[in-house]
């Protein structure tokens, strides 16, 4: 595992999605959701490829975009035993912020 203070300084979200998208989805085992799941869709593979798409307008966003890329509940374990280094989650995070910050009415509202 990374120690998350030497991780590298250098990836902006747009390069760290790139990355993600090209990889063989090397940190898919690290991750309860897609384990779960049993779905490449939820992997941080498949998260990561989808927010790269509709960031480069290849895929329109809507409420089941939105729901896919909400499917990540933040445990970081993907960024921990990335072998790129890339920070993984925060980047998934920064993009679904992106895009709510873009849309506001795909923002998913929780129960009360």
């Amino acid at each position: 595992m990374v120690d998350q203070a030497t991780r590298h300084p250098g990836y902006g979200t747009d390069e760290a999605l790139e990355l993600c998208t090209y990889c063989p989805s090397l940190c898919h085992h690290a991750c309860p959701v897609a384990t779960a799941e049993a779905s490449d869709t939820v992997s941080p593979w498949g998260m990561q490829s989808l927010a790269r798409h509709v960031r480069k307008g290849k895929v329109t966003a809507d409420a089941d975009i939105m729901r896919t890329l909400q499917a990540c509940n933040g445990c970081g374990a993907c960024t921990n035993v990335c072998q790129l280094e890339v920070p993984v989650m925060e980047s998934l995070v920064a993009s679904r912020a992106d895009l709510v910050k873009a849309q506001p009415e795909l923002a998913l509202k929780l129960p009360a």
